[in-house]
């Protein structure tokens, strides 16, 4: 009887483990979404592509007829790192 009994003994811990392994992680997973910077929103992005490409455009580092083609490259890196509003994101910040 006790054979019998063993083997569901385990298979009960092991899942009791197996939950208590999702939950962790889910639980770590939570916790990190929560502490992450809240993200620039698209027409913030936008509005420093736009300033970018005036600045760009005013400096002559870029060609004024293709002002997107210098400007786009720039900016490739940081649309998947995300900005954050405390990346100087506003208008005020880039032109002071």
């Amino acid at each position: 009887m006790a054979g019998r009994e063993q083997p569901s003994f385990n298979l009960a811990q092991a899942v009791m483990l197996y939950v208590y392994e999702c939950f962790q992680a889910r639980k770590s997973r939570t916790l990190e979404e929560a502490a992450a910077p809240p993200r620039a929103s698209e027409r913030e992005v936008g509005l420093v592509e736009e300033t970018l490409r005036a600045l760009l455009v005013e400096s002559g580092f870029v060609d004024p007829d293709r002002p997107r083609h210098g400007v786009l490259d720039l900016l490739l890196p940081l649309r998947p790192a995300g900005l954050s509003p405390d990346d100087g994101v506003d208008r005020g910040r880039c032109e002071s």
